[in-house]
């Protein structure tokens, strides 16, 4: 939840939150910042494609355990078929 404001601060249009540990982040966030959370990459993916709009911007940030790195890889994989047009960091 201490992640809560600087992410308010830095302005970002949606949050989605990826393993039980991160719901709290989540919950913390005004609701107009909250985009969905996922406990496992598998719930994460269909919240992905559905918001993911031509020109987004992603910011991808989370352990290797949980498994992030697969968020930006399905990113990259919808991109290079033509599907979307964001951008994975």
């Amino acid at each position: 939840a201490e992640l809560a404001e600087p992410v308010v601060e830095a302005a970002v249009a949606k949050v989605l939150t990826l393993a039980p540990g991160a719901k709290v982040l989540q919950d913390a966030l005004p609701c107009e910042l909250q985009a969905g959370h996922g406990n496992t990459v598998e719930d994460l993916l269909p919240m992905v494609e559905a918001l993911l709009k031509p020109g987004d911007v992603v910011l991808c940030k989370g352990s290797h355990g949980s498994l992030a790195y697969r968020v930006v890889e399905y990113i990259k994989e919808q991109k290079s078929q033509g599907e979307h047009r964001a951008h994975a960091v």
